[in-house]
């Protein structure tokens, strides 16, 4: 089974990541992180270099998947500053 974590180079998406990969999954690990992305692919995820605002590199990056999980979130200390306004794209609808 082919599993998509969005996310996957934060901090909760890398243990999902890793969870799945000893449970067997077959994972892509979707992010913006090329560093972490990197790690990642050394425990045998395959990483999708992409932001989930941006409708292309998530439709892309969930063709022929069998899950989705989806972890990715802005977060930041500075949240109540103004700095997390969300960014065009976020409510974009997805066909099922």
């Amino acid at each position: 089974m082919k599993v998509l974590v969005t996310g996957a180079t934060g901090f909760l998406g890398t243990y999902i990541v890793k969870e799945l990969l000893q449970a067997g999954y077959t994972v892509h690990a979707f992010g913006r992180n090329r560093t972490i992305g990197h790690q990642l692919t050394q425990t045998g995820a395959q990483f999708i270099c992409g932001d989930f605002v941006r409708y292309t590199d998530i439709e892309q990056a969930c063709r022929d998947m069998d899950y989705v999980i989806h972890a990715g979130a802005l977060s930041t200390i500075w949240a109540g500053s103004g700095c997390a306004a969300p960014r065009p794209g976020w409510f974009v609808s997805m066909p099922v």
